[in-house]
Formats: structure tokens, sequence, C-alpha cells
């Protein structure tokens, strides 16, 4: 059986919102969980900011479980709120462990869409499941010794300076 552009279009749009949808919802219970979340909207981050930190996401954390790209995202706004580090997004995306600098090379929306919502979210609810997180190692990097390790996930470790 053969299906037409529209049907399949169709199928990725209801794939897209589900996706949506449970980001959302798992977002929610995990910000609800949290006794005090930081809010991210004292950064004062534009939508520019906003896309450009879903780019440095989706290029590292592609693939990972959702909590792993919300934990990513909310070490590069606890970056740009670190007095020690760059006060800006791409400032941030450069600071080392690691470097998250995404290339620049155009990403179709629709690839970034689900990156966008989740990094709006982190930014407006100030969910961070790092503690305040500002670094992140492979698991077993002797690096990470030197730090005060806040979230081991999914083989990576997140860590702020003691």
């Amino acid at each position: 059986m053969f299906f037409s552009d529209r049907s399949v279009n169709s199928a990725k749009n209801k794939n897209m919102k589900r996706t949506i949808s449970l980001i959302i919802i798992i977002l929610t219970v995990f910000a609800a969980a949290q006794n005090s979340a930081a809010c991210y909207k004292d950064l004062a981050l534009s939508d520019d900011d906003v896309v450009l930190t879903a780019k440095a996401v989706r290029e590292y954390a592609d693939g990972k479980n959702f909590l792993v790209k919300a934990a990513v995202t909310a070490m590069i706004y606890n970056r740009i709120g670190d007095p020690a580090l760059p006060s800006d997004v791409e400032g941030a995306l450069s600071c080392p462990r690691p470097a998250l600098v995404p290339s620049s090379g155009v990403v179709p929306y629709d690839m970034l869409e689900e990156y966008v919502v989740l990094a709006k979210l982190v930014r407006d609810y100030g969910i961070d499941p790092t503690c305040g997180a500002v670094f992140c190692f492979g698991e077993g990097d002797p690096a990470a010794r030197g730090y005060d390790v806040t979230l081991i996930l999914d083989g990576l470790v997140f860590a702020k300076p003691y």
C-alpha cells in the first residue's frame, strides 16, 4: 500500500505533537517535584538565544532521553548565570567541559522544534535537573574529580566548582 505525502506529513505532525506533549508532561512533573527551582527569566534570553541553545543541545544530546536534553539546556543557562563565566549564550557555549558551539550550518526549524520548546520550558519554568551544574564530563573522566558532581545521567556527569 502506498501513502500519499499528505498522510506521511500528517503522521509526522502527530508524532511531533505527541513528542512535545510528552516533553511538557515530563518537565511539568519534574518542575513540580523540585522544591526551589531557579528561574532563568532573569537572564533575559532572547528567542535567538533560545534557538542557539536548542542547536547546541541538539548537536550534543541528540538521541539521548529528554531528561539529558533538559540537563544540558539547564547547564548552558547556569553558565550564563555564573559570574565567573561569560554572560551570553555564545560565550557560555564556548566554555570548556564541554564546548558546545553548534556548527554554522543551517538547521531546518522542524528538526529543531522539539529542542526550542524544551529550551523555552527550561528557561520559563527554571527546570534544572543538574542542581546548578556548569560543566559536563563523560562518565569516568578523571577531570570530574575536581568538581562537585550534582548529577550522573546516561553516561554524562554534571558538575559545578566546589
